[in-house]
Formats: C-alpha cells, sequence, structure tokens
C-alpha cells in the first residue's frame, strides 16, 4: 500500500519483494535445507545488483 500511497516509492520493488518472499517462504516452508541455497541465491543477486548500479552511476 506504500507504494500506491507515495508516488515517490516505486510499487516494482514492493511486488518483487513481495514474490521473493513468497517464494523463498514456499521454498524453506517445503524443505528447510533449502535456506543456506535460498540465502546463497539472494546475496549473489544482491551481489550482482550492486555491481551492475555501481557500474552505472559510479563514474
Amino acid at each position: 500500500m506504500i507504494g500506491f500511497a507515495f508516488p515517490s516509492i516505486d510499487v516494482s520493488a514492493h511486488v518483487g519483494g513481495l514474490v521473493a518472499g513468497m517464494v523463498g517462504g514456499f521454498m524453506i516452508a517445503k524443505n528447510p535445507k533449502y535456506l543456506w541455497v535460498y540465502l546463497g541465491i539472494s546475496l549473489f543477486l544482491l551481489w550482482l545488483g550492486h555491481a551492475y548500479l555501481m557500474g552505472l552511476y559510479a563514474d
């Protein structure tokens, strides 16, 4: 609801977080040993996004 109430907040970020949370929660609920896999993939994607943004804006 925050993304719809304040126009400066990007709604796609909230939707992406919702989807990632649902997928991660489902994956961990089905088999808790996948927690480390989910965390590893999440950290890799975070690092990838950071590297992309630093290359885009750090000139």
